[in-house]
């Protein structure tokens, strides 16, 4: 065999290898988003039927390349059904989506109409009402994203 047919193949292996890596890490993201989404209305008692929690939409969107997904949040005056990315809850505490490597804080700020979102050690800080929670939803998505993408190479 001609010796740059050995090194696409090689190449080929290798991209599948990463592909297959990549889906086995985004099936475990699926999974513990679930885990998060349970232990979410467990701890809010939200019922299980609630059409306020569309979390997962996200999740089922996910593919083998990439994170794409819309940014889906509510809000309540006591943000216990603030939700947004893939089933983080904005309860106060950590919550990570197991071995993906992705950590979530929630902390308040000085400012009572505001709050701390920490993405794997980065700060960030919303007011709930201003931008609009659709908006806030987003960032803190695209701060999830980020580091999704960062955890497996992308």
């Amino acid at each position: 065999m001609p010796i740059y047919e050995d090194y696409i193949l090689n190449v080929g292996r290798q991209l599948a290898a990463k592909k297959n890596a990549q889906n086995t890490r985004i099936i475990e993201l699926r999974n513990a988003a679930a885990q998060v989404l349970e232990r979410t209305r467990a701890y809010a008692q939200i019922p299980a039927g609630d059409d306020e929690v569309l979390v997962l939409t996200s999740a089922d969107q996910l593919n083998g390349n990439a994170v794409s997904a819309g940014a889906l949040s509510t809000f309540s005056d006591d943000f216990r059904s603030l939700k947004f990315g893939i089933g983080f809850s904005a309860k106060s505490g950590q919550i990570s989506l197991g071995t993906v490597g992705i950590s979530v804080e929630v902390a308040s700020t000085n400012r009572s109409d505001s709050f701390r979102v920490i993405v794997d050690g980065v700060k960030h800080d919303f007011v709930p009402h201003n931008p609009a929670p659709g908006v806030v939803g987003g960032a803190v998505w695209e701060a999830v994203t980020r580091a999704f993408e960062k955890s497996i190479g992308l």
